[in-house]
């Protein structure tokens, strides 16, 4: 017997993200790049000193001038897809990165989070983690039926921060693309919308703030919390980048 596969019920297209959509949490503001905040971003990057190795897996970057940094934004980033967003702190009222949703496709309810840049000051902070909290719950509250992360396969933080904000890893596309020369197999992960609820409930009680002591240090990862609801562990990780590196090496 032949399966027609699941019915969906009482769902139609997903919303289209607004251009203007803006997003304010605990920790974290979101709001849509624009031309006029450019020279802060730069800026940003520049105080930042962000190291080389933040670029390796990058599509653009490093830039070597405000006149290359703007060509890149104005190039890429004033579109409704990849549609940007800057990410600014509460707390220091400062840039902490930048990112975006991109592959956007409403009719079959799939939308991407990525271009993902958190300043080193910031990473792994509740702002970061904030962010991508705010970009999930976001999209499932525009009706789409999955939220997609890719990384390339030797990208071992993108890898392991996919797992740790929920995401569950789905495939590798070998030699996806040819990114600043190189090679690039594509991991890919998702959540799906039925799995949103307890994925939500873990980042609720990470970002809390009786989760943090009065130094402001994590008293529970959100890794541990989102860990059995992934299927990513260390071995997985260690799978995808070694295998990488072999097929790069070869």
């Amino acid at each position: 017997m032949f399966s027609k596969g699941t019915v969906v019920n009482n769902w139609e297209n997903a919303a289209t993200p607004s251009s203007e959509l803006s997003i304010e949490g605990r920790y974290v503001k979101i709001e849509r790049m624009r031309k006029g905040n450019l020279p802060q971003i730069y800026q940003a990057i520049q105080t930042e000193k962000i190291p080389e190795t933040d670029w390796y897996y990058l599509p653009h970057g490093p830039f070597n001038s405000d006149a290359e940094f703007l060509q890149w934004a104005c190039d890429t980033s004033f579109f409704l897809d990849p549609l940007f967003f800057v990410l600014y702190s509460i707390s220091s009222e400062r840039i902490c990165g930048y990112c975006s949703y991109l592959n956007i496709n409403p009719k079959v309810g799939s939308i991407e989070i990525g271009f993902i840049h958190i300043f080193p000051n910031y990473q792994k902070s509740r702002e970061a983690t904030e962010a991508i909290y705010l970009l999930i719950r976001e999209s499932f509250k525009m009706k789409y039926r999955r939220c997609e992360w890719k990384c390339n396969s030797l990208n071992v933080r993108s890898l392991r921060a996919a797992g740790r904000f929920g995401f569950s890893f789905e495939g590798l596309f070998r030699q996806a693309a040819v990114i600043k020369g190189r090679n690039r197999d594509t991991a890919w992960f998702s959540i799906i919308d039925k799995e949103w609820a307890k994925i939500d409930v873990c980042y609720k009680q990470w970002l809390d703030g009786s989760n943090f002591d009065t130094a402001g240090v994590q008293k529970k990862s959100l890794g541990s919390m989102t860990k059995n609801l992934t299927g990513i562990n260390d071995s997985l990780m260690k799978t995808l980048s070694s295998r990488g590196r072999t097929i790069q090496n070869s």
